[in-house]
């Protein structure tokens, strides 16, 4: 992530589930990258690792919850 803000849960539960996990995968890719160049000095920016991890963990979270109410959707679906 560079400057830009964040995005809140909120926002981030109006996306799809294949767009959450592109996001995921290039945060992911991003943080990898940022932990590198800090590591070989390139980067003094400690600032990019904590918003991408912040990132990572909102989208995990996210994405735990959609999964979860898929679930609950087919077994109460199974139910009736």
């Amino acid at each position: 992530m560079s400057k830009s803000k964040l995005p809140t849960c909120k926002a981030l539960r109006l996306k799809k589930e294949g767009e959450l996990i592109k996001m995921l995968k290039e945060t992911v890719l991003t943080k990898a990258q940022s932990s590198l160049k800090l590591a070989d000095k390139q980067n003094k920016n400690t600032n990019l690792l904590k918003k991408d991890k912040v990132l990572i963990a909102r989208l995990k979270t996210v994405l735990a919850e959609k999964r979860e109410l898929k679930k609950l959707k087919v077994s109460s679906k199974q139910e009736k």
